[in-house]
């Protein structure tokens, strides 16, 4: 199984073996309002490699980094910030990013930052207008707190450049979980900080380091009502309930959407079928792996009897097209932010599920005591359900 981030505290991970956070869970409220940030650098990002993400608390996005030295983003808010993360490569320290991450609110917001020759970390000298560092925020005390933990696990993967072997793995498992379990006491012992709402709304409430058991009783203990009846606490809430209530045997989300082309794809046009979700990208080798399993499914049954709605977690179009057209993946594509990613909750990718034709899960690739990584499972119970 393949994991990938969203940037966080767990960046070090990325593109090997992060804790991937995915906005997964249905709004617990309207979109009322929104922002807009400029970024202005004093070089132009493409030439160093900058990333810049934001979280508008539905959904968190990848912005085009272009050769002009301004970065405008404009997006719907929901909940009161949203979240922008920047990284820039630091030419010393392969695998090792320079990060920023700051707060906006409706108001337009400007983050500037200033050239500075007597610092080598380029991000840190900023000038913010309609914009809070996280730093101040909350952020720094967090850092401060897991140092030690944050260091470890940093370290190690520095150490191992390449793809991790099974006790590597392992370790860095254990090294993860600490790491998350000091990101936990941070929350318990400062519950009436918006940052800590935030963190775990943000970066907690999908990780797979936890059940959702655990997390529902971690929110009613810790967070006072005013946070639970935050925007990030009712949404953090709506996650965990996401992750109790998805599985073999539990009613599957409803969800409309429009595929690659423009059709219309929901739940409700696909009662009385069959409907297998595949969850994917063209950056994780074992879903690409599984895509012959899936075209065999897909020549074998016709549409009306099983549906396949491949959904993509790529974050880069161009990538996604490539891969289809090398993949042949001719069936059903939904690509970017949409109604089924949000309502389906998983540890990371692949993912498959089958959904029956009363609406309900009957498999789940990633079943805990049943994981299929290679669709045995899957086929097996397609023969017998559509023979």
């Amino acid at each position: 199984m393949y994991f990938r981030d969203e940037p966080n505290v767990y960046e070090e991970m990325k593109q090997r073996m992060a804790l991937i956070l995915f906005a997964l869970a249905p709004l617990a409220g309207f979109c009322q309002q929104s922002f807009s940030v400029k970024l202005h650098f004093p070089f132009q990002p493409a030439s160093r490699h900058v990333s810049i993400f934001y979280d508008n608390g539905k959904f968190g996005h990848s912005v085009p980094v272009e050769e002009d030295s301004t970065v405008t983003i404009s997006d719907s808010l929901f909940g009161r910030y949203a979240g922008i993360q920047v990284y820039c490569a630091d030419p010393d320290r392969k695998g090792n990013d320079f990060y920023n991450s700051f707060w906006v609110e409706e108001k337009p917001a400007e983050i500037t930052f200033v050239a500075d020759d007597a610092q080598k970390d380029p991000l840190q000298h900023v000038v913010l207008k309609n914009a809070w560092a996280t730093n101040d925020m909350g952020r720094r005390e967090l850092d401060s707190f897991q140092r030690v933990e944050a260091s470890a696990f940093r370290d190690f993967l520095l150490a191992h450049p390449g793809p991790l072997t099974d006790s590597a793995i392992d370790t860095a498992k254990i090294l993860g979980k600490r790491l998350f379990d000091k990101t936990l006491l941070f929350i318990r012992e400062h519950p009436d900080k918006y940052y800590s709402i935030y963190l775990f709304r943000s970066e907690l409430t999908q990780n797979s380091l936890i059940d959702a058991d655990s997390l529902l009783q971690f929110y009613n203990s810790v967070f006072p009502d005013s946070l639970k009846h935050s925007f990030d606490g009712r949404e953090a809430l709506a996650k965990i309930n996401v992750r109790l209530n998805t599985g073999s045997g539990h009613k599957a989300s409803e969800y409309l959407v429009r595929d690659i082309h423009g059709k219309e794809v929901s739940s409700a046009a696909n009662r009385g079928k069959y409907v297998l979700l595949d969850f994917w990208a063209s950056w994780c080798v074992p879903c690409v792996e599984s895509m012959p399993t899936i075209k065999k499914l897909r020549e074998r049954y016709g549409e009306d009897r099983l549906v396949i709605i491949s959904v993509s977690l790529d974050d880069k179009r161009k990538a996604f097209d490539e891969a289809l057209k090398k993949h042949g993946m001719t069936w059903t594509q939904v690509y970017g932010p949409n109604d089924i990613r949000k309502g389906f909750s998983f540890n990371g990718i692949p993912e498959v599920i089958l959904i029956d034709p009363h609406g309900y899960i009957v498999y789940d690739r990633q079943e805990k005591g049943k994981e299929d990584p290679d669709l045995t499972r899957l086929v097996a119970m397609l023969n017998e359900k559509l023979r």
